[in-house]
């Protein structure tokens, strides 16, 4: 009965207290539900506009009036270019925009200011130059440098000018380079506000040396008591010390004045040297004095049609074919007419069908050797020329597209020149010592032309062409390609006068008798054709441009087009005459006897040669 009376008053008790926290709780949520919360912020500007370091100070109103709290924060999007503090004053620092925002701790509600900080313009205010002062040797450079002032102005831009440019001149980056000798100012002006600094320049004299001296003339030929002037030019033009002087080596041959005014004596040879007293340079002349008429080339004179009946015609020495890398001779030099011409002909393309006795190759070497002689200018000299034929056996008769013939020839494929010459020394082994050897090369069955002129050893040269040149007629090889191709190019070494063509020669081959037919030079006196100009009944002959850095002798010329009458002009007709004589004189280097005989003209032998030339041309000075 006790414990049921202690249990009642456990559980009174209990309840009174889980009563009074009710009671408590409903209390303090009446109190929650009277208190004011915030409603929105306000700032007192939308939007402002400052110069740097300047402030402005910025009102929020927080609503509504009567919020329990009314704590807010600021803060920038953008402190670099304006700060703000804890009261809201704001700082401009650089040019720019941000925006101040403020918040409210009760609610996180927001208003932004808009800031902008203005640029303000810096003024130039001055420009000074590094150096004051310069002194310069001509063709040195210094840089100058200019400051403008202050650092932060906003148009950097200046200007800069030399006053006396002939003395020195100035780049838009103040780079100066001295020209000549004298005084002058760089001055650099500002563009914003036209402000000037200067700096004086001065070049000083430096002597300038001599570094050499040329003559306007290589070579003389000149009879006996005739006379020459020679101008010699010191370089540089503007060489402070130009004095020279003149001697003959040989002055029994021909002497010379103090002026350059050369006097020949007696047959011979002497060198006219200039030298200068500054820095020893010289050049010199070489004076031939000849007699005229002593050398010759012996010409036939016979221009009459060269028929095919009057060559050989060989037979192959076994069978019915003309194996492959055997040769046989077409034409023979007179005995008396100098070593003679060597000249083979090779064929490309050919099979051994086509190498029959009598088959293809052999009629086409037959009407080539005709044509040969039949021109204009060989007709004269037939009995100073051997033709030679050598036999290559291809694996296709007429050249095609995929199978090469053999010197690997297609259409598409050039002929291997090198192997096609060395398959003729091979054939005809007494070629093997003679440089003066030039061979014609005929393909069979493609349409075409090409030359490959100064080799071996600039003596010789070769040309092919196609059997499908077309019908006998004015314009088919006998005139044109003939003429052009292997006369012109294989034969004389003379170089194409088209513009688009000339551009590749290198001058230094005239040393070795290629190319005469061009020059690198517009200077009349120096020309490869020089002796020409101003002879009577050669009014013709100039220095015509082709293209930039290269001259030729006249407008027209069998190796300029095919429309002018098909003709040599002056020059390549006495370098193919030339060519005829050197090649009968001058077998190779060697004489029959194996005695050293160089090639290398007595005293006078090629001016008298070309006065024979010239007796010889007024049959075919054609205009």
């Amino acid at each position: 009965m006790k414990n049921n009376k202690l249990i009642h008053k456990t559980f009174c008790i209990l309840l009174f207290a889980f009563c009074f926290i009710l009671s408590f709780l409903s209390c303090k949520e009446d109190k929650d539900d009277e208190k004011v919360r915030v409603t929105g912020v306000t700032l007192d500007r939308e939007e402002y506009a400052l110069a740097p370091d300047s402030t402005v100070q910025l009102t929020a109103t927080v609503t509504p009036e009567n919020a329990d709290s009314k704590e807010i924060t600021w803060h920038s999007t953008e402190e670099t270019v304006a700060a703000v503090n804890e009261t809201g004053l704001v700082t401009a620092l650089t040019e720019g925009t941000a925006s101040i925002v403020v918040t409210t701790v009760d609610g996180e509600l927001t208003d932004t200011c808009a800031i902008t900080v203005l640029h303000i313009a810096v003024p130039v205010t001055g420009v000074s130059l590094d150096k004051n002062s310069l002194t310069l040797k001509p063709d040195s450079t210094v840089q100058l440098t200019a400051a403008v002032m202050p650092e932060n102005a906003d148009v950097q831009e200046i200007i800069w000018h030399s006053i006396g440019e002939t003395i020195a001149t100035v780049s838009t980056t103040g780079l100066v380079t001295a020209i000549a000798e004298g005084t002058t100012s760089i001055v650099v002006t500002t563009v914003d506000g036209g402000l000037t600094d200067t700096c004086t320049v001065t070049v000083e004299h430096v002597v300038v040396p001599v570094t050499g001296v040329s003559l306007d003339k290589d070579s003389l030929w000149l009879t006996p008591n005739s006379t020459e002037q020679l101008t010699a030019a010191v370089t540089p033009e503007n060489a402070d010390f130009k004095e020279i002087t003149w001697r003959s080596t040989e002055e029994a041959v021909a002497t010379v004045s103090s002026t350059g005014l050369v006097t020949a004596l007696t047959e011979g040879e002497t060198s006219i040297i200039v030298t200068t007293v500054g820095g020893n340079f010289a050049d010199t002349c070489t004076v031939t004095v000849f007699v005229e008429n002593k050398y010759k080339l012996i010409a036939d004179l016979n221009p009459s049609i060269f028929t095919v009946s009057k060559l050989n015609d060989p037979t192959p020495p076994d069978g019915e074919y003309w194996e492959h890398g055997s040769s046989f001779k077409l034409w023979e030099h007179t005995e008396g007419y100098g070593h003679g011409v060597k000249i083979t002909i090779v064929g490309e393309s050919f099979s051994r069908e086509d190498n029959k006795n009598d088959g293809v190759y052999e009629r086409w070497c037959k009407k080539m050797a005709s044509r040969l002689l039949n021109n204009h200018i060989i007709c004269n000299f037939r009995n100073y020329i051997d033709i030679y034929v050598a036999v290559a056996e291809s694996p296709v008769s007429v050249i095609n597209e995929t199978t090469p013939g053999f010197f690997g020839t297609t259409i598409t494929a050039g002929t291997n020149f090198d192997k096609a010459n060395a398959f003729t020394v091979e054939a005809i082994p007494e070629l093997a010592g003679v440089l003066n050897r030039s061979y014609i090369l005929i393909a069979n069955g493609m349409m075409g032309g090409y030359a490959n002129f100064g080799w071996p050893a600039g003596n010789g040269g070769s040309a092919w062409w196609s059997t499908a040149m077309g019908p006998e007629s004015r314009d088919d090889i006998s005139t044109y390609w003939m003429m052009h191709e292997f006369i012109g190019h294989g034969f004389a070494a003379l170089a194409d006068e088209y513009p688009d063509a000339t551009g590749s020669y290198d001058f230094a081959w005239q040393r070795s008798g290629m190319v005469c037919n061009v020059s690198n030079t517009s200077d009349p006196a120096k020309a490869p054709w020089k002796r020409f100009i101003g002879l009577e009944g050669y009014d013709e002959v100039g220095v015509y441009p082709v293209e930039p850095g290269v001259w030729k002798p006249e407008a027209y010329s069998i190796m300029v087009s095919d429309q002018q009458g098909f003709y040599y002009n002056a020059q390549s007709r006495w370098l193919i005459y030339k060519h005829i004589y050197d090649c009968s004189k001058f077998l190779d280097n060697q004489s029959g006897n194996n005695t050293p005989k160089p090639k290398k003209y007595e005293s006078g032998e090629e001016a008298a040669l070309f006065e024979a030339f010239l007796e010889f041309d007024k049959l075919y000075n054609i205009k």
